[in-house]
């Protein structure tokens, strides 16, 4: 599966599609977690550093590469907070790259949408997965915002989110605003 999601040789939903059984296969062993610990551990910690580094990878690198799209970046952020989620502790040895990677992430696609759909110098990509769900900026926000939640939930982390608020704050506040039309169609719908 890890060659799979780094190989050219597939295309990209085919790797988006192998981060999603990656977050599924995660979700399974946190649930042995439950029942034998150690057992849990031997299955992610061998491979952990591998998968870190390709979803750095991801995360960062441009939208007219061939490497990601929002897509990708969303399977990619789910399947980061179900790690930080699951395995605090296992994450620690990685967090520091992948939080500079979530935040990298995080300031490119809202800048990106500032320009494209705030001001209109153009046209932001939403496109449907083979499952039908909407891969858009939207959908990349919520996710990358449901990332700081389980970092603000996980003791280990939380002072990491704090340390950023007062920035972590106008970009929620970027991600907010909202085209004239927006303004206007909704104004009118609040008056009658």
């Amino acid at each position: 599966m890890y060659r799979l999601m780094i190989s050219n040789e597939f295309n990209l939903r085919i790797r988006t599609r192998a981060i999603g059984i990656f977050t599924l296969l995660v979700s399974l062993v946190h649930d042995i977690n439950e029942h034998d610990r150690i057992l849990s551990v031997g299955y992610i910690l061998p491979y952990l550093s591998h998968y870190c580094e390709a979803f750095k990878r991801f995360l960062i690198a441009p939208d007219s590469s061939l490497m990601s799209d929002t897509g990708c970046r969303i399977e990619t952020i789910r399947a980061l907070t179900l790690l930080f989620k699951s395995f605090p502790k296992l994450m620690q040895q990685n967090a520091a790259d992948l939080l500079q990677s979530v935040w990298t992430c995080l300031t490119s696609n809202t800048e990106n949408y500032v320009a494209t759909v705030v001001y209109k110098h153009g046209e932001m990509d939403a496109s449907v997965d083979s499952d039908g769900e909407t891969l858009s900026f939207e959908c990349l926000i919520y996710s990358l915002f449901e990332f700081v939640q389980v970092l603000m939930d996980v003791s280990t982390y939380k002072n990491s989110v704090k340390s950023s608020m007062e920035e972590l704050c106008y970009y929620l506040i970027l991600c907010m605003q909202i085209t004239e039309e927006e303004v206007t169609k909704n104004f009118v719908f609040m008056r009658f």
